[in-house]
């Protein structure tokens, strides 16, 4: 009786997590793709393609650190964080770097 309890605390906070995600992906997907060069569907569905993709292959080498302790998931979740952030820096100056130049 207690694993089943427990498992339903463990089971409705990822739902609700998952609800809030499918609400927010669209808006958020949409808003992204508004200064892109091509317009409609074809940018959108490019970004779900590219999302889906991430995804598949993130899982896919999560599915092969199987062992007993946590710290290869720990270390591939750093990496993957760490990438994220190298990203988003990257993205940052290129955007700079296009602003001053469309001012000029």
């Amino acid at each position: 009786m207690f694993a089943g309890g427990l498992a339903i605390l463990l089971w409705l906070p990822y739902c609700v997590a998952v609800l809030g995600q499918s609400m927010s992906y669209p808006i958020s997907l949409s808003v992204a793709n508004d200064e892109s060069p091509v317009n409609g569907s074809y940018a959108m569905a490019l970004s779900g393609f590219m999302h889906q993709l991430m995804a598949a292959l993130i899982g896919g080498m999560a599915s092969l650190l199987v062992s007993p302790q946590a710290w290869p998931l720990a270390v591939l979740c750093v990496a993957l964080a760490g990438a994220a952030s190298m990203c988003v820096a990257r993205c940052r100056s290129d955007q700079n770097a296009l602003r001053k130049i469309s001012s000029i």
